[in-house]
């Protein structure tokens, strides 16, 4: 099952303890978001990140108060144009968690027709950002397509996670990626 963007570990030899911290979306943002999909902000709120953009992380959870019971929800899925009817924090804005550190390495399952191969390992790609899965409440983000230029693309394919099954040139294997363009690398 496809989940977007996991995190793996850490460049280089640091603990990897994907950590996350705390943003804001917009209430009535009006796209769902959902555990793994990327996001970037725009005007201080988080929005899900396209191919080309500069990424902040990738989203684990989210926080809201709902509406009519003013009780907290936690979600692994942002439900379209949701606001939180109440505070949260001194703020009256939904929370996301956001895996932001720019050491941090994702996995991320290529497209069923993709086999990523041996040169591929550096390439940048582009990532296809369907909506999510909201009964398994993860990202439907799946590798796409391999480019030429950091301006259009998404990530850059650092390797292949190891895990028994998974292989090079094997459709719809599974592979570990760093974003091409992201918000603390700049």
């Amino acid at each position: 099952m496809t989940k977007g963007f996991q995190p793996s570990r850490l460049t280089g030899g640091a603990k990897n303890s994907t950590g996350t911290k705390a943003y804001r979306i917009a209430n009535s943002y009006a796209t769902a978001l959902a555990n793994g999909d990327p996001v970037m902000l725009s005007a201080g709120q988080v929005v899900k990140a396209q191919n080309g953009d500069t990424v902040l992380g990738v989203a684990s959870g989210f926080e809201w108060i709902d509406p009519t019971s003013k009780k907290p929800v936690y979600s692994t899925i942002f439900p379209a144009s949701t606001s939180s009817g109440g505070l949260l924090n001194g703020d009256n804005r939904p929370i996301v968690h956001v895996y932001d550190n720019p050491d941090q390495i994702f996995t991320i399952d290529a497209r069923v027709s993709l086999a990523v191969s041996a040169t591929n390992i550096g390439a940048l790609f582009t990532v296809s950002l369907a909506a999510p899965n909201t009964t398994g409440g993860y990202s439907n983000a799946v590798l796409q397509d391999t480019l030429t230029t950091i301006a259009d693309s998404m990530v850059r394919v650092v390797g292949l996670e190891q895990v028994p099954g998974n292989a090079l040139n094997v459709s719809g294997n599974t592979v570990e990626v760093v974003f091409s363009k992201h918000l603390h690398n700049l």
